[in-house]
C-alpha cells in the first residue's frame, strides 16, 4: 500500500520495519564480507543471497523517499551531519596514528562512500522526481 493511503500508525510501523530491516542486512553484508571471492559455491550464494537482500532494502528505502520529497532537505542534513561525524572520527583517528588499513578506517569510508552516495540519489531525486534508483552501486 502507497504511505500516503496509511495510518499514521502504519506509517510509522512501516518506518520501523524497513529500519529493522536495513539493520539486518547491513549486519548480514558484514558478516559475510570476508567470504567475498572466496571459490566455493557456499560462500558464494551466502554473499550473493546477501546482495540480493541489501538491494531490495535500499530499493524499499528509496520508495519511502520518493513518497516523501518534503523529507529531501531533511534527509540531506541528517546526512551532512553524518559526514561531519565521519570526518571528526577520522581525524581523531589520524591523530592517534591509526594506520589506514586498520579495520577501523576502513568501515569510515565504507560509511563515507554509503551516505556520499545516498546524498547523489537525494539530490537526484529532487532534480527528477520518480528516477529509478541508481542500482549499479
Amino acid at each position: 500500500m502507497p504511505i500516503a493511503m496509511m495510518t499514521e500508525a502504519e506509517r510509522s510501523q512501516a518506518l520501523l520495519d524497513t529500519m529493522i530491516l536495513n539493520e539486518q542486512s547491513r549486519e548480514l553484508t558484514n558478516s559475510v564480507e570476508e567470504l567475498r571471492g572466496e571459490e566455493n559455491d557456499f560462500a558464494a550464494s551466502l554473499v550473493s543471497y546477501a546482495d540480493l537482500f541489501a538491494a531490495e532494502v535500499r530499493e524499499r528505502v528509496w520508495d519511502m523517499i520518493r513518497q516523501h520529497p518534503e523529507a529531501h532537505s531533511r534527509i540531506l542534513s541528517l546526512l551532512r551531519t553524518a559526514i561531519q561525524w565521519v570526518e571528526r572520527d577520522r581525524a581523531e583517528m589520524k591523530s592517534h596514528n591509526f594506520p589506514k588499513s586498520a579495520p577501523e578506517m576502513k568501515e569510515l569510508d565504507k560509511l563515507e562512500t554509503l551516505v556520499r552516495s545516498m546524498g547523489r540519489d537525494t539530490l537526484r531525486y529532487m532534480a527528477v522526481p520518480n528516477m529509478p534508483p541508481d542500482n549499479g552501486r
